[in-house]
C-alpha cells in the first residue's frame, strides 16, 4: 500500500484514463464457452451424486405427513426458536437443539413405540441437564417440507455417543406411521433440470 504513490506512471501499470489492455483468446470464443459450460455442467452432476451419497452414509431421514405429532412439534420449535431469537432469547443455543429436544419430547407423548425404547429417550431426557452436553453429539435435526404435497422430511445426524438413542427415537417414528428412507435420496430439481439439460446437447453420461 505504502508504494502506491512510488509505482503511479511506471511501465505496466494502467495510467488514470487509459484503456485497458486487451487479451487475446486463441479460437472461437463461443466455442470455449460452450466446452467450459459442458465440463462444468458434468462436474456438477457428479458433484451432486457424490453429496447425496454422503448423505446417504450421514443422515437418517424419515418422512411424516405434516400433522404428525413428532413432525408439528419440531416444525413449532424451529418457529418458536426464530421468534425468541429476535427477543434476544435462547443466545448461544443453536436451532437444532431445541428441536432435537421438541422431537425427543413429542416421540414419548406417541402411543406407538416399545417401553424399551421410550425407556431409552426417558434416561436421554433426564441425562441432559443443559443443551452444551449436545452440543458435539447432536450434529443434524431438522423438519423441512418435502417433495410429495403435506409431507415433512425430517433429517437427522448425532454421533456415535447418542447412536443408541438416535436408533430408538427412529424406531419410535417408524412405528407411528414414518417412512425411513434408505439409499442415496432422488435428484433435486436442479440436478433434474441439468441433467435434461445435458441430454438434449448429447452430452448426458450416467455415472454406474
Amino acid at each position: 500500500m505504502n508504494s502506491w504513490e512510488q509505482n503511479r506512471g511506471q511501465k505496466g501499470s494502467r495510467q488514470e484514463g487509459s484503456e485497458p489492455r486487451k487479451v487475446r483468446i486463441q479460437g472461437s470464443l463461443t466455442e470455449e464457452f460452450k466446452r467450459l459450460a459442458v465440463a462444468n455442467a458434468k462436474l456438477t452432476m457428479h458433484l451432486a451424486s457424490k453429496s447425496r451419497m454422503h448423505d446417504s452414509a450421514l443422515l437418517r431421514t424419515v418422512l411424516f405427513p405434516k400433522t404428525q405429532p413428532v413432525a408439528e412439534a419440531m416444525s413449532s420449535a424451529g418457529l418458536d426458536f426464530n421468534t425468541r431469537q429476535k427477543l434476544g432469547e435462547l443466545a448461544g443455543i443453536p436451532p437444532h437443539l431445541i428441536i432435537w429436544r421438541a422431537a425427543i419430547t413429542a416421540a414419548l407423548t406417541l402411543e406407538q413405540g416399545t417401553t424399551t425404547d421410550k425407556e431409552v429417550l426417558t434416561q436421554h431426557v433426564a441425562a441432559i441437564i443443559s443443551p452444551d452436553l449436545l452440543t458435539n453429539r447432536v450434529h443434524c435435526c431438522r423438519a423441512t417440507s418435502a417433495f410429495q404435497p403435506n409431507t415433512t422430511k425430517v433429517t437427522l445426524s448425532v454421533s456415535a455417543e447418542l447412536t443408541t438413542t438416535l436408533e430408538s427415537l427412529i424406531r419410535i417414528l417408524v412405528a407411528s406411521g414414518g417412512d425411513l428412507k434408505l439409499g442415496a435420496p432422488p435428484r433435486s430439481t436442479y440436478e433434474r433440470e441439468l441433467a435434461k439439460i445435458l441430454i438434449e446437447i448429447g452430452q448426458w453420461q450416467p455415472e454406474v
